[in-house]
This record gives C-alpha cells, structure tokens and sequence, in this order.
C-alpha cells in the first residue's frame, strides 16, 4: 500500500497546528486499525491532532512487556502500518533512546519517515514502565541526558522535527524544584519542548510545575502532559494552565483488550458466538475504513 501522504508533507504539521491552535491533543495507536480510527474519530466538531506511537501499547501489542524489548526495526515496521493509512502527524514514543548510537540511527529513520516528534525520558537505559507499582526507576543525570537531547538535534536534518524532553521527576519521588531545574537544563540542550509526568491520581503536581514552567521560563516550548491516572482533569484546566499537548497515551489498547477478554468468555461460556455478537462490530463497519469494496452477502443473509 502506497502512502497517503509524502514525508515531507506530514513532518511539519505537529509545528504547523500548535502555532495554528496553541493546544493539541494527541491520542495512542499501535497498528494500521487503531491509526485509523484515532484519525477518524469525531465528536461535535472535536478531534484528535495527531498519532501516538506509544512503547507501552506498542509493546503489549506484540506480547512483551514495555521495558525496551522490542526491537527498533519492530517499532518502524508498526509506525510504516500508521504511516501507511493515515494523514496526521505522529509522535514517537523514544522511551531513553538507547545508546547514542542507537539515538541517532533511530532520530535519522524517523525523520526520514516523516515522523513529527520524538519524546525522550530521563531514566537510564533500560527503563521500566512508569506507571507501575514497586518498579525500579533509575533517573539518567540530568547532564548526561541533556547530552543526548544535544544528540538528538545534531543528527537531524529538518527544521520541523521536533525532540521533547520528557521528565520523569515525579515518577521517582522528586520535588517540583528538581523537576524544573531538569526542564531548564533539557531547553538549555535544545529541547523543543518538555513533557512532564506524574502517576498521582490527582493533577495538582503537574498544574502547579505548569505554572512556573509556563510563568518564568524564558525559554519555554510547547509542554506536555498525560491525564492516564488524573484522567478528571478537563482540557481546558490544562490549557489555563500553560500546556499545548494533551496525550491519551494507551486508551485504544487498554480498551482493545478488555473487548478481545469479554468476547472470549462469551463464546467459552455459551459454546457458540452468539451472545458474543453484541461485543462486535459488524463485518461491514470493520471492513469499510480498511478501503473493502465487496458486499458481504453471508452477513446480511445470516
């Protein structure tokens, strides 16, 4: 399948649409289908920006768990299925980005791509999932990592591409102060925007660094958050308070999953597939966003 859109084209419309709209939200896929649908998906007039190529999803997605595992070639073949059906910008979920070596290959394979953003955290390679109960998370010194941001913007070619500092201070029991002075440090270094994240339940962490960040920080760029545990905050509270992006980081595949259960255990219990039926699409909404142009007569008959 040939793309929907050049490389060239795609690259800069993540910097096109926040100095066009100021805040974008952002939401995960993990193949062709969920790509698919994220870019279709339209509520009143609201819907999603772009594409999240997320490790976490990406990872489950093929039966292993998100601490680095997959292979960089794996990761491309997903972004080639999204790139190949949709139109949005994507951005990429770059976890610590490995070695230097590593960094660089991949910065030059996803820019080539057409690939909008990439975002790195501050945690030493490997790195487990943030979100996890009795995790082990080590932070990368703040040095080091803005050493590989400066990495990250050498090896790039376009002036559209876009590297953001992802910070992990809250994760790891930080104060506000040592998550900003890390922020400053990631600007410093060429960041062209910072993400910051917290498993708190509550947003109160996350507004109250986004109002320094957004208040004295000369050299701010677009800041990021991800509502996945104090997912009560509105859109609006978080444009109020300083941010640009907004990213719903793992809901297509969290959702996938509690469906592809319920489903099994309809059919397991009932020994047949009808009760199943009401937990699924019909053949012709799942086939016709794929481009199918056949009529199913079975399905209409049956």
């Amino acid at each position: 399948m040939s793309l929907k859109i050049l490389p060239e084209d795609r690259r800069p419309k993540l910097k096109v649409l926040l100095n066009e709209k100021g805040f974008v939200r952002i939401i995960e896929c993990h193949n062709g289908i969920s790509g698919l649908i994220g870019e279709r998906s339209k509520v009143n007039e609201k819907e999603f920006d772009g594409l999240w190529i997320s490790s976490l999803t990406d990872s489950v997605a093929k039966g292993h768990p998100d601490e680095e595992i997959v292979s960089v070639d794996s990761r491309l073949d997903t972004i080639n299925q999204v790139l190949n059906v949709t139109e949005k910008p994507i951005i990429f979920d770059g976890d610590t980005g490995g070695f230097p070596e590593q960094l660089s290959h991949l910065i030059r394979q996803l820019e080539k791509l057409g690939v909008s953003a990439i975002v790195l955290e501050d945690k030493k390679y490997p790195k487990s999932n943030s979100l996890l109960k009795n995790a082990k998370h080590n932070m990368e010194d703040i040095d080091l990592f803005a050493e590989k941001i400066r990495i990250a913007k050498e090896t790039q070619k376009t002036k559209e591409f876009m590297v953001i500092g992802r910070i992990e201070s809250f994760i790891v029991g930080e104060s506000k102060e040592k998550a900003l002075w890390r922020a400053k440090a990631y600007l410093d270094a060429g960041a062209d925007g910072i993400m910051i994240h917290s498993k708190s339940s509550k947003a109160d962490e996350i507004l109250d660094f986004a109002k320094v960040y957004t208040k004295e920080f000369k050299n701010k760029k677009p800041l990021m958050c991800v509502p996945t545990t104090y997912h009560g905050v509105k859109e609006e509270e978080l444009i109020n308070s300083g941010f640009n992006i907004v990213l719903y980081a793992n809901h297509l595949m969290r959702a996938s999953f509690v469906a592809m259960n319920k489903v099994c255990e309809k059919i397991l219990e009932h020994s047949r597939g009808s009760e199943a039926e009401e937990l699924c699409a019909s053949l012709k909404d799942l086939l016709e966003p794929v481009g199918s142009v056949r009529t199913f007569k079975a399905e209409y008959e049956g």
